[in-house]
């Protein structure tokens, strides 16, 4: 999908926010979980562009042509979605005995469609030199969109006091309604195209199958790789839920407030202060991969440290509520990997690299989790933690596994251990003496001989 700008995202983040005040007592498990299998199938459609395909041709049935077959294709991937999301909400209710599946997983598949389909149809009018109305009207979108969420989320949850699933389902007509709407400003302004060039058809002969399957097939890995990183949360919160229930005994009530937490309000929270890393280091960004990752990580690795220690206080103004500050603390951790998992994906072109790497990150996490978990209960500490370090396992295995095959990882383990130094030395030099004492993390040095081979130190 199209970047949102910081701003969007933003928004999105105070929506999240004002949801959980509006939800109240009301765990919105049933929205956390659907959201994540929603950002895994949106994830699929993330190198789909017609933007590329569009500048080669100068002729509206041609391109009108393109949009009609891509949009067909969309749908029918949205259908299989839809398919798969009935089959996993039937699989839910009988394995997880949790009720009410069926609607909310319906609602979330048929919303799917929306953001896809919104792209390509802004590609296409931004392909009559229109690039400042189709980003307003992506903007529009958005804007529109959280505008909804928080009404309707109001009203069924506050105002009728519907049951949480129905609730929960009707969140998702925020995605689209607001579809609707672009949809019909963006066809207002395609017909105008019509009018202009009705008459002139393409000269020469087009291969539409041949145009549509490249777009369906070109950049098709980037769509893999956050398919990946995005499944890793899905599966981290249907294991949870089943081994907290089945096996510990943990009452329904403390498992969906905690995993709502981690995986809705908490995993927002860290996505938002990653896209900040992200933007703000835009202009670091180079051909060398090594300088790169190392300017990010000396980023991240500050950040963490700070959220790390300020995470009650963090919780306690946000969330008015400090009890959950060690799962916002663990997560902070855990973007230090998927931001490794992000930046090293970006350099690496080989798609057997990719998918070996990606294969064995995801082996690793379905192997670690149950283990982990079961290690952290017999040791007496939060069991959610176990499968957060399984995730952080999984990913990191899957960025030096990338980076092994692809690149000089020696170099690049040194600059990323040069980079958390500096951050400490950073945290450490500008830390109270009461801050040292009661957040020992600040103290931590990297020990580069626990990292490089003897035969490289």
């Amino acid at each position: 999908m199209r970047d949102k700008n910081i701003v969007v995202k933003l928004l999105n983040l105070i929506t999240i926010i004002i949801l959980y005040y509006v939800s109240d007592k009301n765990t919105l498990f049933m929205y956390a979980s659907t959201i994540c299998l929603y950002n895994v199938y949106l994830s699929c459609f993330q190198h789909i562009t017609i933007k590329e395909i569009l500048k080669k041709y100068n002729y509206h049935y041609s391109k009108l042509k393109i949009l009609k077959y891509v949009s067909i294709n969309i749908i029918i991937i949205c259908l299989l979605f839809l398919i798969s999301s009935i089959l996993i909400s039937d699989a839910i209710n009988i394995f997880l005995k949790i009720e009410n599946t069926f609607l909310p997983y319906l609602i979330m598949s048929l919303s799917i469609i929306t953001e896809p389909l919104i792209k390509i149809l802004l590609e296409y009018l931004e392909s009559y030199n229109k690039p400042k109305l189709s980003n307003s009207l992506l903007n529009l979108y958005y804007i529109i969109e959280f505008i909804l969420l928080i009404l309707i989320s109001i009203i069924t949850i506050r105002i009728i006091k519907m049951p949480i699933y129905i609730s929960v389902s009707l969140l998702y007509l925020s995605k689209i309604i607001s579809f609707v709407i672009i949809s019909v400003i963006t066809y207002l302004n395609i017909k105008k195209e019509n009018i202009k060039y009705i008459k002139v058809r393409e000269e020469k002969q087009i291969n539409y199958k041949n145009e549509i399957k490249e777009i369906l097939k070109n950049n098709n890995h980037k769509s893999i790789i956050n398919v990946v990183k995005n499944s890793y949360y899905y599966i981290s919160l249907i294991i949870l839920y089943a081994i907290l229930e089945s096996k510990y005994s943990y009452s329904i009530n403390t498992i969906e407030k905690d995993l709502t937490f981690i995986y809705l309000y908490g995993l927002t929270f860290i996505n938002f202060v990653i896209d900040i890393i992200k933007n703000t280091s835009k202009n670091n960004k180079s051909d060398n991969v090594i300088n790169y990752i190392y300017i990010i990580f000396e980023k991240i690795i500050t950040i963490t440290i700070i959220i790390s220690i300020t995470s009650p206080l963090i919780c306690k103004i946000i969330f008015n509520n400090s009890e959950n500050s060690m799962y916002l603390m663990m997560l902070s951790f855990l973007s230090i990997f998927i931001v490794l998992y992000n930046t090293t994906y970006e350099y690496i072109k080989s798609k057997k690299i990719i998918y070996t790497s990606l294969i064995l990150g995801i082996i690793s996490k379905l192997i670690l989790t149950i283990p982990l978990v079961n290690s952290f209960y017999r040791m007496g500490y939060n069991l959610i933690y176990g499968d957060i370090i399984s995730t952080i396992i999984g990913t990191s295995i899957e960025s030096f596994a990338s980076s092994n095959l692809h690149i000089p990882s020696i170099f690049i383990r040194q600059r990323i251990i040069k980079a958390a130094d500096t951050a400490c030395e950073i945290m450490v030099a500008n830390a109270t003496p009461a801050t040292l004492i009661l957040n020992p993390i600040t103290k931590i040095r990297f020990n580069p001989t626990l990292i490089i081979p003897a035969n490289v130190r």
